[in-house]
Formats: structure tokens, C-alpha cells, sequence
């Protein structure tokens, strides 16, 4: 009987860290009454395209010019605001970002829309009230190539406070500019694939790609798909897609594919990247060799990943078990 109730205690001590290691980890945002104020652009004569939500503007050389955002704060209190120019750029996930990202422009980019603009503002809005605010923009003598693209990132920096004293959401909106000096020369994206490299992110073992887009000009509809093989070999050893990709112009991003379970051996290796836009393709094959140092991690972590599985699944099946039995002799002696 003694026995059976030190087992008892031993897996009720268990119990909780199982159940844990079973469940996903979630997580709850404070909620709050929305943003309280509104961003629009108050279009130039120079505006293409009509009423479209964003900037969208021809320019020519040496051009000097003024934009305008009105901005709505519809708070009962006063709110304060960070209005920022910002040059798109690339996410790692293969989008077009219009947000600040501290990324440096590809070596190919002429000039970046910052550049043209004069720099961030501070403002205070009084509750129940609306503010123009202007930035002036010069193009270069020299002018410049394709397309410009970025925005004017409007953050709200006022510090609120629901009645428990937690500080709720800050909220950010940002309006859409693009500057072209040459609206009807047609120009086409131009892919590069950098080396690809391993690198360990935490438990996992990465093939990483730095793909450029060098050319001024920003598309969506990008299709890639990534294989990897033994070098000289047709066998693929894993694989994986990214549907619907975007970049902005003269941007790059890392493409990463993982690697850990389906490459653990030491060898010579080829990524294989096909990248299609629209009615273009681009193939790339890259070589990269995993080091007996990386294969040795890799093959530990997965080894150790496989029988703490293996851990848990024979302590939830002894629990079970046990509580098959306990009920059993339970049955058993009221039968008695």
C-alpha cells in the first residue's frame, strides 16, 4: 500500500510538467477602444492614379514640392504623435515593408526616399481635432532611376493607461508614397542569390540565401521554390516554397530554409532556387557544406528531442496504467 501511494505522489508531481510540455504556450494582448485617430493624404497636383489612399507621384529633376497628411485625433484627450519618412524595404518572409526596419538599402540603390525628405516630426493634437502636417521633398539634379517607394509612418507616442493602471496598446498607421520620374519606361525586376550559409538558430540548423532585387522597381506575385540535394545528386533531401512574395525596389531579404531533421550528415551540398515573377524565371544553385562540428549538434539535438519524447510518452502511459489498476482493486474490493 505504501508502495502504491509513493508511485501515486510521483506521478501527480509529474502530471503538471507533462501536461505543460503537451500544451501550446498562448498568449492574450490588453485589449483596448481602438487607435482613436485617423491618417489621410491630402493629394498634389502631381497625384496619378486618383484617390487611391497613398501618394503616387510623377516627378522630374531638380523638382521641389510639398505633401500633406491631415491626421484625426479622435480621443477625448490630447495625443501625441511621430511622423517618420521611410524607405520600403524587404521583410525576411519575402514581403514588402513600408515600416521603419533597420535594414541598409542594397548597393544598387542610387538614392532612397528619405534622402529627399525633410526628417521626422514631433506633434501634439488637441482631443477632438485634426493637424496638416507637411513634408517637402527635392529630386536630385541628376534625377534618378524607376521607382522610389516608402512612406510617412505615423506612430502614436501617447502613453495611455486603462483604469488597472497597464498600459494599453500603441498603435501605428502609415501612408503609401511612391515617386517615379519616367512613368512609361518599362522596367523589369533583377533577381541575384547570394552564397548560401549554415547557420544555427537556437536548436535548428539553417541553409540561408540573401536574394536581391537590383533593379528600382517593386513587384508581388514572386513564386519561389527551394531544393536541397547532396552536391552532383538528383535525390532531394528537403524542400520548400513561398508562394505570393513581394519586394520593393533595390531591396533583399535572407531566405532560410531548415534543414535539421532532413540533413543531419556531413557533407557537400546544393540549394537549388527557382524564382518565378509573372512570365520570368531565375535559377540559382548554390553549394554549401555542413561541417562534422554542425552535423555532431544537430544529430545531439535530435537524439535528445527523440527520447524526451519518448520520456513522456512512457510516464503518461504508466499513469494511465496506474490508474487502470487503482481502479480495478478498487472495483475488486467492493466486490469483496
Amino acid at each position: 500500500m505504501h508502495y502504491h501511494r509513493l508511485i501515486l505522489g510521483f506521478l501527480c508531481m509529474l502530471l503538471p510538467f507533462t501536461v505543460q510540455e503537451m500544451l501550446p504556450i498562448t498568449a492574450k494582448a490588453n485589449t483596448d477602444n481602438g487607435a482613436n485617430f485617423t491618417v489621410s493624404p491630402v493629394y498634389p497636383y502631381n497625384q496619378v492614379g486618383g484617390e487611391t489612399g497613398y501618394f503616387q507621384l510623377n516627378v522630374t529633376p531638380k523638382q521641389q514640392g510639398t505633401l500633406t497628411i491631415k491626421i484625426a485625433n479622435n480621443d477625448t484627450k490630447k495625443q501625441h504623435f511621430s511622423i517618420t519618412p521611410t524607405r520600403a524595404t524587404t521583410t525576411d518572409s519575402g514581403q514588402i515593408n513600408y515600416s521603419p526596419m533597420n535594414r541598409p538599402p542594397d548597393k544598387s540603390a542610387q538614392t532612397t526616399l528619405p534622402h529627399l525628405l525633410t526628417s521626422a516630426q514631433q506633434v501634439t493634437i488637441p482631443a477632438r481635432s485634426t493637424k496638416n502636417v507637411r513634408f517637402h521633398y527635392r529630386v536630385p539634379h541628376s534625377g534618378f532611376n524607376g521607382t522610389l517607394l516608402g512612406g510617412l509612418y505615423v506612430y502614436n507616442t501617447t502613453r495611455h493607461s486603462n483604469q488597472g493602471g497597464t498600459v494599453v496598446n500603441r498603435y501605428a498607421m502609415i501612408i503609401g508614397l511612391s515617386l517615379n520620374e519616367h512613368p512609361r519606361r518599362h522596367l523589369s525586376p533583377g533577381l541575384w542569390a547570394g552564397p548560401a550559409s549554415v547557420v544555427r538558430q537556437g536548436n535548428s540548423l539553417l541553409v540561408q540565401t540573401k536574394i536581391r532585387n537590383y533593379h528600382p522597381v517593386y513587384f508581388r506575385g514572386m513564386h519561389l521554390k527551394a531544393t536541397i540535394t547532396k552536391k552532383g545528386r538528383k535525390q532531394v533531401l528537403a524542400k520548400q516554397t513561398m508562394p505570393n512574395g513581394s519586394m520593393a525596389p533595390n531591396s533583399y531579404f535572407y531566405y532560410t530554409l531548415n534543414v535539421s531533421e532532413q540533413v543531419t550528415q556531413p557533407g557537400h551540398y546544393t540549394e537549388h532556387l527557382r524564382i518565378h515573377i509573372h512570365n520570368r524565371t531565375w535559377r540559382f544553385n548554390r553549394n554549401f557544406t555542413i561541417t562534422p562540428a554542425d552535423s555532431v549538434k544537430q544529430l545531439i539535438h535530435v537524439d535528445h528531442a527523440t527520447h524526451t519524447w519518448w520520456i513522456w510518452l512512457l510516464l503518461l502511459l504508466l499513469l494511465l496504467a496506474f490508474g487502470g489498476g487503482s481502479y480495478w482493486l478498487g472495483q475488486h474490493k467492493t466486490k469483496r
